[in-house]
């Protein structure tokens, strides 16, 4: 059953590797992976509706949190005017990422991770693939979707609702803190500490 909450989904941490049927995303160590078909500068605005940014790799630790479900999917990198590749967030990297063909030879924009061969393409950038969100390493709440269909609307009605390692409050007046309450409804929300 496809879940009707249209905002990104998190795992508590000890399920962090888990991946749970229904989801249209899962956190994965520091990425959230969505599966949700958008082209680039789609995927660039979604991630940041949610005060993150697509996934910015820095190390082999960061590489190695990819897991990938079998499909190309977007990452924040690239390529600005003048040819060099830049990081969507505006940071910079000095990490190599294994190209299939140096990026500096292709007419294409954008980057994508291959799930099989884990190795990055440069891409047109209206091409719909799956995408990493990145997801900042101190949240302060957490919600998750369980076993209800809500919209994303109604979810913000509580925003309160769970706080990590707090435990679950009630939001007074509406029909999501009781089902929060009863443990068949949560939210989630990637909010900064």
């Amino acid at each position: 059953m496809k879940s009707g909450f249209s905002g990104p989904f998190l795992l508590l941490p000890l399920l962090l590797s888990s991946t749970v049927s229904g989801l249209g995303s899962v956190v994965q160590g520091y990425y959230v992976y969505n599966q949700h078909h958008l082209n680039w500068q789609e995927a660039q605005s979604y991630c940041r509706n949610s005060n993150t940014d697509l996934a910015t790799i820095k190390t082999q630790t960061d590489e190695d949190s990819l897991h990938l479900k079998g499909y190309h999917a977007w990452i924040g990198l690239y390529k600005k005017r003048d040819e060099e590749l830049a990081w969507s967030n505006g940071e910079s990297s000095n990490y190599a990422l294994p190209f299939t063909h140096p990026p500096q030879h292709s007419n294409e924009g954008c980057v994508s991770v291959h799930y099989s061969e884990k190795k990055y393409h440069v891409r047109r950038c209206e091409t719909y693939y799956f995408f990493f969100c990145h997801h900042p390493r101190g949240v302060s709440k957490i919600w998750i979707q369980m076993s209800e269909n809500k919209s994303f609307k109604s979810g913000l009605d509580c925003t309160e609702m769970v706080k990590l390692g707090g435990g679950a409050q009630e939001c007074p007046t509406s029909e999501i803190g009781q089902k929060m309450s009863q443990g068949t409804m949560a939210i989630v929300s990637l909010s900064p500490p």
